[in-house]
């Protein structure tokens, strides 16, 4: 054991000393590959050491490799690393640029293990840059109102302390706060009130001053007709315009002149209002804010605009929808408001079409018209001071055919139901939907009447409707038919039977159906209701149905949106039944069950308890649920089913349950020798009563004091004793005291 691992281990240890070697031999191949630099050298130096000035032009350094075993020299600027000793003096790739002044500064360039250095003297190209205001140096602050004007100067000043050239346009100039002021070439404008501080910088040098803005203006008022807009200003839209005044007063309270052509007027909401130097001008209703403004001083008034009226309302002879040669429709707009009448603003109106390649809109003195141009959707909108509508116009082509898919169509009395679907041919032989470009009539509209794309059943009968459509004015139009019949209202469908057993292979007529109208009227429909199967193995040919094979299966009958259904059950023959009970005797509002067994031609027994349909010859005494059978008053009848053809019979009687006994008297007293009578009354659940003195059973517990006998008590002798009366199953008992 011992031995055999050790034989592993030594392996393992090989293969650990081969793969060593394998990675060593790859690393020294990789090493002798390198190449080898022998010195590297800076070129581009201008002088030495390298002159640079602040802000002002760059030096470009190159550095050149050379390689063992190469006679031309390598430019590795872009592989160097390189660095500088002094932050006044930044070096990128070799490209040397000064931010402030320096001596002495060290660039070194580094390639592979060898480096080359230059030495940078960094400095500025001038001593200082001054601010000069008309002339004269510039405060560190000034104090100037908004509407003063302001220009500077930038001053470049020698190294010798001389004045030189202005350097304004060469010159960054900086603004510290945008919102109170912006600078472009030493010219200042001032916008609000607050504090900046206007910088320019040139060559590394840079000057600045503080500007302290205010406003000339104490405050700034909106008015109207001379006096100040304190509540917001109600307006319509169409209105003639309203003009607003800029009122500006001077620091020491005194009035300014009119500032409103020259204040910033601004509208918080242009779809509403327009505002032009205090002119306001409608758009359309909402609300907006007009705002002036001037030299950091403000004022705002709330604007209401309100349509003048209340709705616009588009009417036309028909829908837009119309044959690409078809005759233009014309289209009105009327606007109302409250209770007045609705005045016509047709040609008064705006009109748009948001596609005139589709159709366009002509407007004159004899009306405003929608002309179909060509094939496609677009729509017209109509606006009216604020107010605007819709409508959608669609363009067919033009059509060889109209056809109604339905021949027929049943409605009820007050039905409302939407218009056929027409289908049309156009001339390119393509079918489509032109149910909105076709235009109906009815036959009779006091019978069925149209209108918004709905058909309304008025009353019964038999109508025409016919749907036209119009290629071009003047010419044949294309139509199609259709018989509406309107029928009174339809409560429900009545089978004579839920449930029908067929004998396999034998043919039996379809059930009977009996229609009831809401309106109480019936009506028998058997030839007319249509019969479905659930399944095919139950055949429907000819008011006849015959079964197949065995199953349970649907018929279900259809007959003006109505439908019944009766369950079908196809089998053996039966040859007995087997009724339990045989009789029913009941009690008033008590169930009594009926289980029906039937025995098939093979000897099979079938439970026909739930299938059976039961019909009461009496029907106000008992009610009949499947298969249970509940007393209702009293009486006596017949239970009637029919099953394959064979009639079943269960005689029936209802009484009332008997409740209690009712005694005359509760006790007596009597003497030895003397008689009396008690009468005895049943009461039942119905709150019948019945006399039974004579025939209920008198019985004595002491016949030696007294006796009864068809309510007639016998005093015999001095005690006490208990008559009873008993009478089916009720008891009753009378106390006796003889003296």
């Amino acid at each position: 054991m011992n031995t055999r691992y050790g034989t592993k281990s030594v392996k393992r240890w090989i293969g650990a000393l081969l793969i060593a070697l394998l990675v060593a031999n790859a690393a020294a191949g990789l090493v002798s590959a390198e190449e080898t630099v022998n010195s590297i050298e800076l070129q581009g130096a201008p002088s030495s050491p390298i002159q640079l000035y602040v802000d002002d032009a760059a030096v470009n350094l190159t550095v050149w490799a050379y390689i063992d075993g190469s006679s031309v020299a390598r430019n590795v600027t872009a592989d160097a690393l390189w660095t500088s000793s002094s932050s006044a003096v930044k070096v990128d790739r070799g490209v040397l640029t000064a931010t402030g002044s320096a001596t002495g500064v060290t660039i070194t360039a580094k390639y592979k293990t060898k480096t080359a250095t230059a030495t940078v003297n960094a400095d500025y190209v001038f001593g200082a840059l001054k601010l000069q205001s008309s002339g004269a140096d510039a405060a560190d602050q000034m104090n100037i109102k908004l509407d003063a004007t302001l220009s500077l100067d930038a001053i470049r000043i020698e190294n010798d302390g001389s004045t030189g050239v202005s350097v304004k346009d060469s010159a960054q100039w900086v603004t510290s706060n945008s919102s109170v002021a912006t600078v472009s070439r030493g010219v200042i404008s001032l916008l609000n009130p607050g504090t900046v501080t206007i910088t320019a910088k040139y060559k590394g040098r840079a000057d600045s001053v503080v500007l302290t803005v205010t406003s000339p203006y104490k405050s700034l008022d909106i008015k109207r007709g001379g006096s100040r807009v304190s509540a917001p200003i109600e307006l319509e839209v169409g209105g003639d315009n309203v003009e607003l005044e800029a009122a500006a007063t001077w620091q020491d309270g005194t009035s300014a002149p009119s500032v409103s052509d020259v204040a910033v007027w601004t509208t918080s909401n242009a779809s509403v209002l327009k505002v032009d130097k205090g002119v306001l001008t409608t758009v359309g209703a909402g609300s907006a804010v007009v705002t002036a403004k001037r030299y950091g001083v403000s004022d705002a008034v709330t604007v209401y605009v309100r349509t003048p009226y209340e709705a616009i309302k588009l009417t036309s002879a028909r829908t837009l929808s119309f044959t690409l040669y078809g005759a233009p429709i014309q289209v009105n707009a009327t606007v109302a408001k409250g209770t007045e009448a609705p005045i016509d603003v047709s040609t008064t109106a705006v009109w748009q079409v948001a596609d005139p390649m589709i159709a366009v809109v002509d407007v004159s003195s004899s009306g405003v018209f929608v002309k179909p141009k060509s094939v496609g959707s677009t729509k017209v909108t109509v606006t009216y001071k604020g107010l605007s509508k819709d409508l959608a116009v669609t363009v067919y082509p033009s059509i060889t055919t109209v056809d109604i898919p339905t021949d027929r169509l049943n409605l009820f009395e007050g039905e409302t139901v939407t218009l056929p679907i027409v289908k049309g041919t156009n001339i390119a032989g393509d079918t489509l939907d032109i149910s909105k470009l076709v235009v109906w009539k009815s036959s009779d509209e006091s019978i069925v009447s149209m209108a918004d794309g709905k058909l309304k059943a008025i009353k019964t009968g038999t109508v025409t409707l016919t749907a036209e459509v119009e290629n071009e004015p003047n010419q044949p139009k294309k139509a199609d038919t259709i018989q509406v019949e309107v029928h009174k209202n339809v409560l429900a469908l009545i089978p004579d039977n839920d449930y029908v057993s067929i004998v396999t292979g034998s043919e039996t007529d379809l059930p009977k159906v009996k229609l009831t109208y809401t309106d109480g009227d019936e009506a028998d429909i058997s030839d007319k209701i249509e019969w479905k199967s659930s399944s095919a193995n139950l055949l429907i040919k000819a008011g006849k149905m015959k079964g197949l094979l065995p199953g349970a299966m649907t018929l279900t009958g259809t007959y003006l949106k109505k439908t019944v259904t009766v369950k079908v059950q196809v089998e053996e023959k039966f040859v007995s039944f087997d009724i339990v009970p045989r009789s029913i005797a009941l009690t008033l509002n008590r169930s009594q069950p009926i289980k029906v067994t039937a025995t098939t031609v093979s000897g099979k027994k079938v439970n026909l308890s739930s299938r059976i349909d039961w019909t009461a010859s009496a029907g106000n005494k008992v009610q009949v649920k499947g298969a249970s059978v509940k007393g209702l008053a009293e009486g006596s009848g017949k239970l009637t089913a029919t099953v394959q053809g064979k009639i079943l019979e269960i005689p029936f009687t209802v009484t009332a349950k008997l409740v209690k006994l009712k005694s005359s008297d509760s006790s007596l007293s009597l003497k030895a020798g003397e008689t009396d009578t008690v009468k005895i009354e049943a009461v039942y659940e119905n709150g019948k009563t019945i006399d039974v003195t004579k025939t209920a059973v008198w019985t004595s517990n002491n016949r030696k004091v007294a006796t009864a006998e068809g309510g007639v008590v016998k005093a015999a002798g001095k005690g006490s004793a208990s008559i009873k009366a008993e009478y089916q199953g009720k008891a009753i008992t009378i106390r006796i005291t003889v003296k």
